[in-house]
């Protein structure tokens, strides 16, 4: 399988059962994922104002903890453990 990248946010907050609210971009809309943590990255760097706007519509002004590019089993990893 091929090394698949997404953009992952934090928030800061934390909700009286200990979770934290992630929100996983679903960018670039024309592929999987990103290729490489470099194109995540320079994604990160030339949409930062898309990316503020949209955590901004979701949360409104709580700020965000940290935006990282996180591969796919890390994803999926965290996916499945927020279920429970």
């Amino acid at each position: 399988m091929a090394n698949i990248w997404y953009l992952v946010a934090i928030m800061f907050g934390v909700h009286e059962d200990g979770k934290v609210d992630v929100y996983i971009f679903k960018e670039p809309k024309n592929a999987p994922g990103f290729y490489s943590t470099i194109s995540c990255q320079n994604y990160v760097s030339a949409n930062a104002s898309y990316l503020a706007e949209t955590l901004r519509i979701q949360y409104g002004d709580r700020p965000v903890k940290q935006l990282l590019c996180a591969q796919v089993d890390s994803v999926k990893y965290l996916i499945e453990n927020t279920k429970r």
